[in-house]
């Protein structure tokens, strides 16, 4: 139950950064998230910032 649950809130979030993308490159072009609003972040958010930061990795990556 758990294991499918978890899979769907992170395909969930994936696509929730993907539809957010720009607002997450800006976050990340400026310098990031700092601890306190990673710490004030609720499990969604956290997880689709997590998903966003991969989107953001890959794109740097394929620049290069």
């Amino acid at each position: 139950f758990f294991a499918r649950e978890s899979s769907i809130a992170q395909t969930r979030a994936q696509q929730r950064a993907q539809l957010n993308k720009a607002f997450w490159f800006l976050i990340f072009d400026s310098g990031g998230i700092s601890f306190t609003e990673l710490s004030q972040m609720d499990a969604a958010t956290f997880y689709e910032c997590l998903a966003a930061k991969e989107l953001y990795v890959t794109a740097i990556k394929d620049k290069t």
